[in-house]
């Protein structure tokens, strides 16, 4: 017996609705009301470094998801996700997570969109930017676990947060302006403002220089004469 290509999908799609729920847009998934069950399709932008949350994406929106169950899941994949609605310190997530199915890496990576800092918002939580030409106030410092980051982008502000284990803890905070790509992120008790960037490792942060200062700057031998300033350069 032979099936045509049309037919598979539309098995496929029954089964999947029968499985899993029905799929709806991650977009008509974040106007539902806390606690209710969804179901969304979506590519991960982001792996383990941030524990056990991953960020999805689908043509229409980005939303949380919490829990061991995305433990295995990587960067990339294509997940579908079943759950309930939860709001945690302003943060729409699934949580719990029901069921993860892992489709494997998707074909078309999600890319990030440029913004600016005071975009960082409800419109774009969960969402992958990227905002150029940052500061870092702690320029010349190293990033340390479960601290946040003022940063400062044409005349805005806005922060980026580090979690405990994440790669860039022990790193130089960059001391010039670098481009920055993370998810859109939110923690408030007030259930207002708190969005923060969450970089990913040290491929989000980039800078336009051709020679960049990756160690701290140093100060010896300081007498009346002079002094000698060092440091490393990439």
């Amino acid at each position: 017996m032979t099936f045509s290509k049309s037919l598979f999908s539309l098995i496929l799609l029954i089964f999947s609705s029968t499985m899993f729920g029905q799929v709806i847009d991650i977009f008509d998934a974040r106007q539902l009301p806390e606690f209710t069950e969804v179901t969304v399709t979506g590519v991960l932008t982001n792996g383990a470094e941030m524990g056990i949350i991953r960020y999805m994406q689908d043509g229409t929106a980005g939303i949380a998801a919490y829990g061991p169950g995305v433990n295995g899941t990587i960067l990339g994949d294509s997940v579908t996700v079943t759950g309930n609605l939860k709001i945690y310190n302003g943060l729409l997530e699934i949580d719990p997570i029901i069921s993860l199915v892992n489709h494997g890496q998707a074909v078309n990576p999600i890319e990030p969109i440029n913004i600016p800092l005071n975009q960082m918002n409800e419109s774009t939580e969960s969402i992958l930017v990227t905002v150029e030409t940052c500061l870092f106030a702690d320029g010349g410092g190293t990033f340390t676990g479960n601290n946040s980051y003022n940063i400062s982008s044409n005349g805005q502000t806005g922060t980026v947060y580090i979690r405990n284990g994440h790669p860039l803890v022990g790193q130089l905070i960059p001391i010039g302006a670098v481009d920055l790509t993370g998810i859109v992120s939110q923690f408030t008790f007030t259930g207002f403002g708190g969005y923060q960037l969450l970089l990913r490792g040290p491929e989000d942060i980039s800078s336009p220089n051709p020679v960049n200062i990756i160690s701290t700057i140093t100060i010896a031998d300081m007498n009346l004469n002079g002094f000698v300033v060092s440091w490393v350069t990439d």
